[in-house]
């Protein structure tokens, strides 16, 4: 390669003028099928060459699925499983938001592999899981995700002055204890 020199035509317009040397860094960030040609010269005499490159946009994984329950209390730990499939069966890296204020990564694992993965509310609410997937080479997915409900625990009536109050009227604390009145309870 010695005493050549490089010239390179990659518009298409026959002018060898767009760049110089061995070698280049082609431009290109649009899909699409470029015509590029190069031109070696040594000594007056010159030889082109001509190839066809194409460029095709990264393909990103799937938007994940993310199953499992949708409501419960809290405190009480949930498990979810979360699957995304990529084009090209790249290697799939997890980030959930739970809408709680917390995150968890997960991965890499393998295109189509079910992940499972367990969260606690602490709190009361509706929680907007979100998770995103994102394949080996940063290509990122739609956001897929599920809506789960904690809602608030019933305030329980049995409060100190409650309790002093049966206590002085037994026969009131039995009529509360029937099952009727105990559904009647579970509605307040």
């Amino acid at each position: 390669m010695k005493d050549y020199t490089f010239t390179w035509d990659i518009n298409e317009d026959g002018k060898y003028n767009d760049f110089t040397g061995a070698a280049v860094e082609l431009p290109f960030e649009e899909p699409g099928v470029y015509v590029v040609s190069v031109k070696a010269t040594k000594g007056g005499q010159s030889a082109t060459y001509d190839t066809v490159v194409e460029i095709q946009k990264d393909r990103v994984p799937d938007k994940p699925t993310i199953t499992g329950p949708t409501s419960g209390k809290p405190g009480e730990t949930k498990t979810y499983t979360i699957t995304a499939n990529d084009p090209y069966n790249d290697e799939i890296v997890y980030l959930i938001d739970w809408d709680d204020g917390t995150y968890d990564v997960r991965g890499p694992v393998a295109a189509g592999k079910n992940v499972v993965v367990s969260h606690e509310w602490t709190g009361s609410g509706s929680f907007n899981v979100k998770v995103t997937a994102y394949d080996s080479f940063a290509g990122e997915s739609e956001v897929g995700t599920l809506s789960v409900s904690m809602p608030k625990s019933k305030s329980s009536v049995d409060t100190p002055l409650l309790t002093r109050f049966l206590e002085n009227h037994p026969l009131l604390a039995r009529l509360l204890e029937l099952p009727i009145f105990q559904r009647l309870l579970q509605r307040i």
